[in-house]
């Protein structure tokens, strides 16, 4: 029983280090940030392109990985022991965090690195805001 417990403990933590969306991220949780139910539109003024086995192949797998997240996510959901486990996760997570920014404050190349995303992740935000708010202005037309 104990080997069990410890198996699906490292599977869900595994699960919440390698699944983006699920565990907190930048103080935003999975549930402030919009489920994402259908696959991603081919790219624009790409559509005579076709698109090449491995990317069909990885556009297979992103889905698949999707559906199975969905699944786990609802299995968690009515399972009382293992939210207790997930509960347990996230605070250790939000410790190894905290002890991790800590240590790493002087570190100048991991605080570069750091920067870096911000702004790419502060870039794509803003690229999503404007993308909507086109896609609302093109709904009122029609």
């Amino acid at each position: 029983m104990k080997k069990k417990m410890l198996l699906l403990a490292g599977l869900i933590l595994s699960f919440l280090l390698f699944s983006p969306g699920f565990a907190e991220e930048g103080g935003k949780t999975a549930k402030s940030r919009p489920e994402i139910e259908r696959p991603a539109p081919p790219m624009r003024g790409h559509q005579k392109m076709s698109m090449g086995p491995a990317r069909m192949k990885l556009r297979k797998v992103l889905e698949i990985r999707r559906k199975m997240r969905k699944i786990e996510k609802e299995a968690i959901k009515e399972d009382e022991e293992l939210q207790q486990i997930v509960e347990e996760i996230k605070s250790l997570q939000q410790q190894l965090r905290a002890k991790l920014d800590e240590k790493l404050a002087d570190n100048e190349e991991y605080q570069k690195l750091k920067e870096q995303l911000q702004k790419i992740k502060e870039e794509w935000k803003k690229k999503q805001e404007e993308f909507g708010e086109k896609k609302r202005q093109k709904k009122r037309r029609m």
